[in-house]
């Protein structure tokens, strides 16, 4: 209702202005070969965005942007509820069974730390205050999330993915519209061009991400602004409406809105203060207040967990910050905020431990509010003072340009520093071995100084041991300054070394040369001059390039492409605009600058062609939504669906469980729930109440086992039903290089069915009895006719245990080494003791085989005298370990391998 009211009063006081009237749709038509030009770089976009990625798996950020909007489609409702959640939660404080399925069914946050202290799966947060209505919440904003679903409900789910290359088909549309209104329609005409062809841009216009969005509301706005500033076009008052609504729409997008938002809300207030009081500032405001309120209550009320968690410690900056959400956190957040070293609400000291009953810090609270105020009432002041500000604008203007000019020199230094010092690349032996690396060896093998020097086109940068020269002597500088002792310099950390060539990998995408010619445009844009037409576009873009290019999060932890994404939405559509005002500035009426201008923008382009081609070869995870339908298909929407292993490291194993439940429960409705635990066989006894409970309403129960399942419950057993494997294209996951190359997602899963009653262990099982294996277990592989797991170098399995003098035969290969070494495995054997028991097995002693590389089996005498509480025998292998990519970088493969478990048998 307040909305309502808020909105409604801005709506009558722009509607009762002077000379208000409604935006006019007379719009000034573009020439016929800008329109023709703008159709086939739109064309050319449209059908490289096309084919979106099937990103539907959990565990993803895509994956939650996805399945959010598909389940707004099915439900019609941002927040979902789930029945068997408010069960749990209900009764959990009474039914041991309800709080070990709560504690082992859902994801756990850290309560000092989170709004919401359990997930439904990753990324769908469950609040404490309404956790007895099943209801969670999923993360993000959900503006484009609700584009998806809206295209969910209109042509399907498949068809739903093609919201982002809607998204990224607007965002080069509007890079183009921008470009023509700031330099002309040739600048905004190449740069589309030079954006469509990104590597980066056709990646994310098919991957469902928020950044596409980001960009085309952000260009949007570039284009109002520069439209709203022309005052003798006929579309001003429609320009300033879409201005409005485009920077409201920010809200709803993402949380990096600060970037956008602050410098608009700024021109807003000196708009303002200037008694600004046309039509058009009226449809600004009218348009920003309707879509922006609504923004502000979405993310103080469902993305309050979202945006809370996110500027945690931003939020304490400041005592007004930390004041204005402490009402919206949870009681166990409050005491967080107020125990805090250096908390700004309290009398807490800084930085050493904390005081627990501190009194509030009024003093902090008024001097801040009272700034607020000041502020408040000086702005008042100077708008009552028309002549004041026209004064000191007067004074302002002569100096413009050269500040400008100064700013154009200062940033073209930090652009090679940042380009050609800081990332160390360009060392003197790189520099002498530069012309050797001509050869045709060496540009398709390159080595040594050549390896280095192709850095800048997407080969593995080394990450520098200390910082640069130049970094050095400033810091010199500033010890000597302080009166502080030189030291000697120290190693730089990998999460900082990584990020000192952040600006060579944002050019992976786009060359050294386009580089160059970005830094061209920079330079010379600047070098004439700041107005009041491209301010915004060089302001958002020059801040977000600092921001994030020295930013070192993620750096040496996410994979290439995926990191780029924070780079999507201003900085490469904003390199782009630049090369092509650079490169339009060198059109001239002599011959050669119209041949230099022409090949810059043929050189970008060939160079932007070749880079893409890896993207766009294969289409990503396609077949997703046809293996989704298939597991969807083996059960019914009330039956229960338990999803377990994955991996032999136990928080990989964790997280992959939401690979399938979450497009299973999103598109299909399906009750999936992933089990948590590290050893859930230690809670067997209540998880079994809980299971028979569901039973006994009418519900199959079901298990999608996966590598290292390591699942037992007392008094049920598992019946062996299908065996899931696929393997999903997507491109290669590199963490220190450009990728160029399709990889496969595996994925393989064992169904059983859990059903009532104790039942013997199978004696004969192979790599794909998921339930049997306890630990060190990778996911199931098939080459030819040969399906096998490889194993860790401790590895073990559950099988029956059989009389004295039993075998145990195990089939076992070591696969093709690099080095041709032939490994020893050792094997032992225990009774496995009640789970919950925490009593350690008693292993038998060694017996060692050298293992070659064909499936030779391994004979064991099961002891007289063993003996077990739950009739089942453990079987630990033990080998050397070894790493595929320490052994021939080129297999990108780090995981520590022992040898190839194929099948194990007791024959008695």
């Amino acid at each position: 209702m307040c909305a309502v009211l808020f909105v409604g009063a801005t709506g009558w006081w722009a509607w009762r202005g002077p000379g208000m009237q409604w935006p006019s749709w007379a719009l000034v038509r573009p020439l016929r070969w800008e329109t023709a030009a703008m159709g086939v770089v739109l064309l050319v976009t449209l059908l490289l965005n096309g084919t979106p990625a099937q990103v539907i798996f959990g565990g993803r950020d895509a994956g939650i942007y996805a399945n959010t909007g598909f389940a707004i489609a099915r439900t019609g409702s941002i927040v979902q509820h789930d029945a068997i959640v408010a069960d749990l939660a209900t009764r959990r404080g009474t039914d041991a069974d309800a709080a070990q399925g709560w504690s082992n069914l859902l994801g756990v946050q850290s309560a000092d730390r989170f709004m919401s202290t359990r997930m439904r799966l990753a990324g769908l947060f469950i609040s404490e205050s309404n956790a007895s209505e099943g209801a969670y919440t999923p993360q993000f904003l959900h503006l484009f999330p609700a584009w998806i679903a809206l295209f969910t409900a209109a042509f399907g789910v498949q068809m739903g993915l093609l919201a982002t290359g809607l998204a990224g088909l607007m965002g080069v549309w509007g890079l183009g519209m921008a470009g023509r209104a700031l330099f002309g329609p040739a600048v905004g005409i190449i740069a589309m061009t030079l954006l469509a062809l990104n590597g980066v841009q056709v990646w994310f216009s098919r991957y469902p991400m928020s950044e596409t969005t980001a960009q085309w509301l952000f260009f949007a706005m570039v284009y109002a602004l520069v439209r709203y500033s022309s005052p003798a076009r006929p579309d001003r008052n429609l320009a300033a409406l879409l201005l409005g609504l485009a920077g409201g729409q920010f809200l709803l997008a993402r949380l990096d809105f600060v970037f956008v938002l602050v410098p608009f809300v700024g021109w807003l207030g000196w708009q303002w203060l200037r008694n600004t009081d046309h039509a058009g500032f009226r449809w600004v405001v009218w348009g920003f207040a309707g879509t922006g309120l609504h923004g502000l209550v979405h993310l103080l009320t469902l993305s309050r967990g979202y945006f809370i968690d996110t500027f945690f410690a931003r939020l304490q900056d400041t005592a007004l910050s930390a004041l204005f959400v402490f009402p919206l956190l949870t009681p166990n957040l409050q005491r967080i905020f107020l125990i805090r070293p250096c908390s700004p609400l309290t009398y807490q000291p800084c930085p050493n431990q904390s005081i627990p009953d501190a009194p509030w810090n009024y003093p902090r609270i008024g001097f801040e509010l009272a700034c607020v105020v000041l502020v408040i009432v000086g702005a008042l002041w100077v708008r009552r003072q028309p002549d004041l500000l026209a004064r000191v604008r007067a004074f302002a203007r002569p100096w413009l340009l050269p500040l400008s000019r100064v700013g154009a020199v200062v940033i073209g230094i930090a652009v090679l520093y940042a380009y050609v010092i800081r990332p160390q690349i360009l060392t003197p032996t790189v520099v002498a071995d530069a012309f050797g690396c001509m050869t045709s060896t060496q540009r398709v093998h390159p080595t040594g100084s050549c390896l280095a020097l192709q850095g800048y086109i997407g080969a593995p940068i080394r990450p520098p041991t200390y910082a640069d020269p130049v970094a050095q002597f400033v810091a010199r500088i500033g010890a000597a300054v302080r009166g502080v002792p030189l030291s000697d310099p120290a190693p730089l950390r990998d999460l900082y070394a990584n990020s000192m060539a952040n600006l060579v990998r944002v050019g992976w995408y786009i060359s050294p040369f386009g580089i160059e010619m970005t830094f061209i445009g920079l330079v010379l844009l600047l070098w004439r001059g700041v107005n009041r037409h491209n301010w915004f576009f060089l302001g958002v873009t020059l801040v977000t390039a600092f921001v994030f290019i020295q930013l070192s999060y993620g750096t040496s932890s996410q994979t290439y492409i995926y990191i780029m994404r924070r780079y999507l939405p201003n900085i490469y559509p904003g390199f782009a605009l630049l090369s092509a005002y650079g490169a339009v500035a060198l059109w001239g009426t002599a011959w050669w600058r119209r041949l230099l201008s022409a090949g810059s923008v043929t050189v970008l382009v060939l160079f932007l062609g070749a880079t893409i081609r890896p993207v766009i070869a294969v289409p990503e995870l396609q077949g997703s939504f046809a293996l989704v339908e298939r597991i969807a298909a083996l059960s019914t929407p009330a039956d229960i669906t338990l999803v377990r292993g994955g991996s032999p490291r136990y928080v990989a194993a964790r997280d992959a469980a939401d690979t399938l439940a979450l497009p299973l429960m999103a598109i299909h409705g399906q009750n999936v729930f992933g089990l948590r635990s590290e050893r859930p066989e230690k809670y067997g006894r209540d998880l079994v109440t809980l299971f028979r409970r569901w039973k006994s309403e009418g519900r199959a129960v079901y298990a999608l086992v996966g590598a290292n399942g390591a699942l037992w419950f007392p008094g049920m057993h598992f019946v062996k039903k299908e065996y899931i494997q696929a393997r999903i294209p997507e491109f290669s996951q590199l963490l220190n290089q450009k990728p160029a190359l399709i990889d496969s997602l595996n994925i393989s899963y064992q169904r059983y069915e859990l059903v009532d009653g104790t039942a013997r262990l199978p004696a004969s099982i192979n790599a794909t009895d998921t339930s049997a294996q306890v630990r060190g277990f990778y996911p199931v592989e098939t080459i030819g006719d040969r399906t096998f797991a490889w194993v860790e170098p401790t590895s073990e399995i559950r099988l029956p245990l059989p009389r004295a003098g039993a075998r145990v035969i195990l089939r076992l290969n070591s696969g093709l080494r690099p080095d041709g070494s032939v490994p020893e495995v050792c094997v032992v054997l225990a009774g496995q003791p009640l789970p919950w028991s925490n009593t350690e097995p008693n292993w038998t002693a060694p017996i060692c085989n050298p293992i070659h590389d064909h499936d030779e089996p391994m004979l064991l005498t099961v002891p007289a005298g063993m003996t077990s509480a739950t009739d089942t025998l453990l079987v630990r292998i033990d080998t050397p370990g070894w790493v595929p990519a320490l052994a021939d970088a080129a297999l990108n493969d780090f995981r520590t391998l022992g040898v190839q478990f194929v099948s194990a048998q007791v024959r008695e």
